[in-house]
């Protein structure tokens, strides 16, 4: 059987200064020699007296030391920036070190799209794979559900921005800065967003357990949709027909659906284009109905 190793990179411990060298000192760890290079000290060191560090591996694989402890360790989560994409192992992010940590493919989507850009933020939490070597980990929903707070209701309507965490079938899970959690429902996104990518947008609902529904887009743009949702609605009613189309009088649209010609026109461009309904001699088909 394996012995374990309890001088692993990650661990915030106390070592004992061996001596000072020139370009810092060499700490000594249960038998292990460590380096500590003076930019990376506080303070005043002495040598045979112990101080406290968080160690990792150094480019070349050697553990080295910092008294510069950052705030993403093994037992707490942070956002961390993403410096680099490697195709094959995954991607890199910088958690105050001088070696940025790697986040492995393995916990991230299997669709090369969705995987974060440089720049992006994830939050993340530090790990050991099973080599033992240093690695981040995306957060994951029992902590997000554990750690976030309830959004008031005055934010609705308010503008808010977060980062994405998280994909499901329907929405993209997001976590703001203020540490709400929130969704955005697929139609209410221009365009697929990635894991880490960072949103802005239009707080348009409260859910009951204080999430956040968002909207990316301009507020027209969900009108017509809202309007091209209540005309599928009022098809459905009829058996999929209606005696209104572009060319109805303004009165008659209004006193039916309670909507101006021009957002009725807008929202039937958007079903016409879509081939969700078809006009044929003064009526409107639901194509689905139909076929």
């Amino acid at each position: 059987m394996r012995e374990q190793k309890t001088v692993l990179p990650g661990i915030i411990t106390e070592c004992l200064v061996e001596k000072g060298i020139e370009t810092g000192y060499v700490l000594r760890k249960e038998g292990m020699k460590i380096l500590i290079h003076k930019d990376e000290t506080k303070g005043t060191i002495k040598r045979g007296e112990p101080i406290t560090v968080f160690l990792y591996e150094n480019k070349a694989g050697d553990m080295e030391a910092t008294m510069k402890i950052p705030e993403i360790t093994m037992d707490q989560y942070g956002w961390a920036e993403v410096t680099h994409v490697h195709p094959r192992a995954g991607v890199f992010v910088h958690i105050g070190l001088k070696k940025d940590v790697l986040v492995s493919k393995d916990e991230l989507p299997e669709e090369r799209s969705l995987w974060p850009h440089a720049k992006d933020m994830l939050y993340v939490i530090l790990s050991h794979d099973r080599h033992e070597r240093l690695v981040a980990k995306p957060v994951r929903e029992d902590t997000v559900q554990s750690e976030r707070l309830s959004a008031p209701t005055s934010l609705k309507q308010q503008e808010v921005t977060g980062n994405v965490y998280r994909f499901l079938e329907e929405s993209t899970l997001f976590v703001t800065d203020e540490g709400y959690r929130g969704f955005i429902q697929h139609e209410l996104s221009p365009k697929p967003l990635r894991l880490g990518q960072t949103v802005t947008g239009r707080v348009i609902d409260i859910e009951e357990d204080g999430s956040i529904k968002l909207s990316l887009l301009p507020i027209v743009t969900e009108r017509q949709s809202a309007d091209a949702d209540a005309i599928v609605t009022h098809l459905k009613k009829r058996k999929g027909k209606m005696p209104l189309t572009d060319q109805s009088p303004p009165d008659l649209i209004k006193s039916t659906l309670g909507l101006s010609k021009a957002a009725f026109k807008r929202a039937m461009g958007k079903l016409l284009k879509e081939k969700k309904v078809k006009q044929e001699d003064g009526f409107t088909f639901l194509i689905d109905e139909e076929e």
